[in-house]
């Protein structure tokens, strides 16, 4: 079946993806704006459309598989993030499942290593294991796998020094200051029994 191209529209998150959309078919297409490009596919031009899919999910694998290999060299990454970007450029499942499977065989991707990265990264910058769950949880690692890399990353005998570090050790002023200290130290992700402790507050600080 051949049918006209007769738009190719921006599309997904920020419109970084491309929707083919052909004329008498009603049928359309969503891909990675790198594949139109290295096709060259032009509005307005007659495909056969099985040939054009064919094409398509080659120039997906190759290209899914370098965009992978840019966000992993700009940094560590899960493998949910990852696929999350893919999905966002345009990539079909199948071509973001097979470059996923292979970037984990070759062991660019492993989600036990980028948490343990993430959550000791995020330790030594003043934060708490809530904050860290959370994040973790934001990255798309598994609960269990979350909570195996906090234990091993914070420890419930240096939570109170840990939360004293993050305000700079400032322990003295005034009840109000040290409420302040409190919200700080609560948005940092420390729980709120560490927190009171960290700061000292009772009813004789007023």
């Amino acid at each position: 079946m051949s049918c006209v191209l007769a738009r190719i529209e921006h599309a997904g998150p920020g419109g970084r993806a491309r929707r083919l959309c052909f004329d008498d078919s009603g049928c359309s297409r969503t891909t990675a704006a790198a594949v139109v490009k290295e096709l060259r596919l032009l509005e307005g031009i007659t495909y056969d459309i099985p040939d054009l899919d064919r094409l398509i999910s080659q120039a997906e694998g190759h290209l899914a598989r370098e965009r992978a290999l840019v966000l992993l060299r700009q940094r560590e990454r899960s493998s949910a993030e990852t696929i999350g970007r893919l999905r966002d450029l345009g990539y079909s499942s199948a071509a973001i499942a097979g470059v996923i499977g292979r970037l984990q065989e070759l062991d660019f991707l492993n989600d036990e290593r980028f948490a343990l990265m993430w959550a000791r990264s995020r330790h030594a910058n003043g934060y708490g294991r809530l904050r860290v769950l959370r994040e973790l949880a934001d990255k798309g690692v598994v609960p269990e796998l979350a909570q195996e890399t906090l234990a091993a990353v914070f420890s419930s005998e240096t939570e109170v020094l840990d939360a004293r570090r993050a305000i700079g050790n400032r322990m003295t002023g005034t009840k109000a200051e040290r409420e302040k200290q409190i919200r700080r130290l609560l948005a940092r992700g420390f729980d709120l029994g560490t927190v009171l402790h960290a700061v000292k507050l009772d009813d004789t600080d007023a």
